[in-house]
C-alpha cells in the first residue's frame, strides 16, 4: 500500500469518520458514480487502504478477509 493516490488511475477516498468507511472495513461494497469503473484504490482522509473494482454503479470490496472487521462498533 505504498502506492500514492495520484498514482493510481482512480481512487475513491473515504473520511475517517464516515459511515462508509466502516461498512467498507466490514467488507460491505459501496454506491459510487457510475462513471467510475474498473479496479480502484480506496484511500481514507488520501490514504491508501484497500482496492476496489468498479462497476455499474457499485464497487465491490476487495478488502482481504482477515483485516475486516468482524463485527460493528455497537455492538
Amino acid at each position: 500500500m505504498a502506492l500514492q493516490p495520484q498514482q493510481a488511475t482512480r481512487s475513491y477516498d473515504l473520511a475517517a469518520d464516515s459511515l462508509d468507511l466502516q461498512a467498507w472495513l466490514r467488507g460491505e461494497g459501496l454506491p459510487v458514480p457510475p462513471e467510475l469503473h474498473g479496479w480502484t484504490l480506496v484511500t481514507v482522509d488520501g490514504l491508501p487502504v484497500s482496492w476496489g473494482k468498479a462497476s455499474s454503479g457499485q464497487l465491490k470490496n476487495h478488502l482481504h478477509k482477515g483485516l475486516r472487521i468482524l463485527k460493528s462498533q455497537n455492538d
